[in-house]
């Protein structure tokens, strides 16, 4: 198996990634070829908080192109529980508010394994905070790319100091804190290959799925009771929040710095995929 790509936690069962991650040439990866493990800090090391999950379904959103990178969304449905503790937990839905407007001039965080400056897979969990652009200023600042592939159903993002998404960082999450809670709005699909070096271009913008434009899909497949409503009212008995799951404790900031980032999935594949 190799590191492949990112995702994130949205119930016991199921990640959020993108269909590209999970999409051959052709068809859809088996899902023998296919795990997931969260708890994961450091790419090529294990701790007591690492879980290693198979999975039982991959869905691909039906109107997936591999051709045109539009609808890039997945969802990859676990066979296992993953054991919620403070270092493994959910995020939130974006269930506010979907127009782009609001987020534009704000900026998110992503995390992930991607490439790094040296052109190689991190082996330690990087972040990012990333200023969200609007669709007219991304278009212009490649009208090759943006022009041609980018959708309403996407924004763009411009990371900052020189930070960007790259390969290997696809299916992770934009996030952004409302009140306390941390949401996904955003999932990184593409950006302007570099014109030298072929990776990823950290001068120009990435775009990102916006997650709030599939909440319908999204919750054909989920526990309902994980969407976060501002009116909600839900009481769930547990201990420790080790093997129940706390419905009432999406995206809460942890402890530490560190321990929210710990929480994030990533999905890895067999080579030559």
């Amino acid at each position: 198996m190799e590191y492949a790509c990112g995702g994130s936690i949205i119930d016991e069962s199921t990640i959020l990634t993108a269909s590209h991650c999970v999409y051959t040439k052709s068809d859809v990866l088996s899902v023998s070829r296919v795990s997931v493990d969260v708890g994961r800090i450091r790419l090529n090391e294990t701790s007591n908080y690492t879980q290693t999950h198979a999975v039982r379904q991959i869905i691909v959103h039906p109107r997936f192109s591999q051709h045109s990178i539009i609808n890039d969304i997945a969802l990859i449905k676990l066979s296992t529980n993953v054991t919620m503790s403070k270092y493994v937990q959910p995020v939130c839905l974006w269930t506010m508010d979907s127009n782009q407007t609001l987020i534009v001039g704000r900026s998110g965080t992503i995390v992930g394994f991607g490439l790094n400056e040296r052109d190689v897979v991190s082996d330690q969990l990087k972040q990012a905070l990333v200023g969200v652009q609007d669709a007219l200023t991304c278009i212009a600042s490649d009208r090759d790319v943006f022009g041609t592939h980018l959708t309403t159903d996407m924004f763009c993002g411009m990371g900052q100091n020189g930070a960007s998404a790259c390969n290997g960082d696809s299916g992770g999450g934009m996030f952004f804190e409302v009140g306390g809670k941390w949401y996904v709005r955003g999932l990184v699909s593409f950006t302007p290959l570099n014109a030298n070096t072929k990776p990823c271009d950290p001068r120009k913008n990435t775009a990102y799925t916006d997650v709030a434009k599939y909440l319908d899909w999204i919750k054909q497949y989920i526990d309902q009771r994980v969407l976060s409503f501002e009116n909600d009212v839900l009481h769930v008995d547990y201990e420790e929040k080790l093997r129940l799951f706390n419905f009432e404790t999406c995206g809460l900031k942890s402890y530490s710095t560190g321990s929210f980032f710990e929480s994030i999935g990533y999905v890895a594949s067999c080579p030559n995929t």
